[in-house]
């Protein structure tokens, strides 16, 4: 892959820089799941996975107009928002399975 080798540049070869570009994803993830019930709780399931999807929307464009060699932080920011959005449109769908289950079998 050259060509994002010469666009991350030492994020390729500098294993710390390597490592923050992998563990961003579990960074937004945890932010996620922590924001998720506060906002299926606040908002309605529909609402927040509605949220989330413009949340992804939002993280995949900053990735996708990161063109120059100096906007690898840009692509940092997007895949952290990426994430977050992600786990937050997972738990909401989660969240509202475990409520349809629920009412299923309280009868």
């Amino acid at each position: 892959m050259p060509a994002f080798q010469t666009h991350m540049g030492d994020y390729v070869s500098n294993t710390s820089k390597k490592g923050w570009l992998t563990s961003i994803l579990e960074l937004g993830a945890w932010l996620g799941t922590l924001v998720s019930g506060f906002m299926a709780e606040t908002a309605s399931r529909k609402i927040g996975i509605l949220i989330a999807t413009g949340v992804f929307i939002f993280g995949v464009i900053i990735q996708a107009t990161a063109i120059s060699s100096a906007d690898h932080n840009s692509i940092l920011a997007g895949r952290f928002i990426t994430s977050v959005s992600s786990w937050l449109y997972a738990l909401e769908r989660a969240n509202s399975k475990t409520v349809e289950w629920e009412s299923d079998h309280s009868r």
